[in-house]
C-alpha cells in the first residue's frame, strides 16, 4: 500500500513538473515573442519619426525670408519666390536671407540665388564684442547669434548698418547714422578695435577684418 502511494505521488509529482514546465515554457515563448515584437515596434516607430523629421527639416531649410535694412528697420520682402533678382523700391543699407536661424547678408553684386542656396555656418564665434558711440561713455554688449538671427554665416560682412541695427534691437538706442568704436575678442581671446568703418568678414573657421 505504501508503495502505491509513493509510485502515485511520484506520478503526479512528475506530472507537477512537466505541467510547470510546459508553462514556463510558454512563458519563455510568449516573454520572447513580446521582446521581438515590441523591438520591431520600436525600430519601424523610430524610423517614421526619423523620416518626418528630416521631412520637416528639408521644409524648413527650404523656408527663406528675404529682407532689407533701412534706417535700422528690417522689412520683409513677402512678394521673392526664388527668383534671380530683387524688386526694391528703394535702396537698402543691407539685405539679408533669412533661413533655418540663419541670416545670411547678401551681395547684390553677386547672383542672388546661386549665393542663397550656397551659404553655410561658421565655425567661429566671438566670446565678446561690445560698441562705444560717439558722447556716449557706455560699452553696449551686442551678439551676433540671437534666438531669431544668426549671424555667424560664412562670407558675411557685418558692416555699421548691422551694428547699429544690433544696438537697437537688443539695447533700445537708436544711435543710427552716430560714428562709434567697436571691441571684439575672439575665441582665442584676442582683442581688437575698429571703428564704424571697418568691415567684419566671417570666414569658415575665422575672421578677419577690413
Amino acid at each position: 500500500m505504501n508503495t502505491l502511494y509513493i509510485i502515485t505521488g511520484i506520478g503526479i509529482f512528475y506530472g507537477v513538473v512537466k505541467y510547470n514546465d510546459v508553462i514556463i515554457s510558454n512563458i519563455y515563448s510568449l516573454f520572447m515573442n513580446t521582446i521581438y515584437w515590441y523591438s520591431y515596434i520600436e525600430i519601424k516607430t523610430n524610423s517614421l519619426i526619423k523620416q518626418y523629421c528630416e521631412s520637416s527639416n528639408k521644409k524648413v531649410n527650404d523656408t527663406k525670408t528675404i529682407c532689407y535694412l533701412k534706417d535700422n528697420h528690417l522689412i520683409s520682402i513677402p512678394q521673392y519666390k526664388n527668383e534671380t533678382t530683387i524688386d526694391l523700391h528703394e535702396t537698402p543699407d543691407v539685405v539679408v536671407c533669412l533661413s533655418n536661424g540663419l541670416a545670411g547678408i547678401i551681395d547684390l553684386d553677386n547672383e542672388l540665388d546661386k549665393w542663397i542656396h550656397n551659404k553655410a555656418k561658421s565655425n567661429t564665434e566671438f566670446i565678446n564684442v561690445s560698441v562705444q558711440f560717439k558722447d556716449d561713455s557706455e560699452q553696449h554688449t551686442i551678439s551676433f547669434n540671437t534666438e531669431h538671427m544668426n549671424l555667424y554665416v560664412v562670407d558675411n560682412k557685418i558692416n555699421k548698418y548691422i551694428i547699429w541695427y544690433l544696438v537697437n534691437q537688443q539695447h533700445n538706442l537708436n544711435y543710427y547714422g552716430v560714428s562709434y568704436s567697436i571691441q571684439l575678442m575672439d575665441h582665442n581671446v584676442n582683442i581688437s578695435s575698429h571703428n564704424e568703418d571697418a568691415n567684419i568678414i566671417i570666414q569658415e573657421s575665422g575672421y578677419y577684418v577690413k
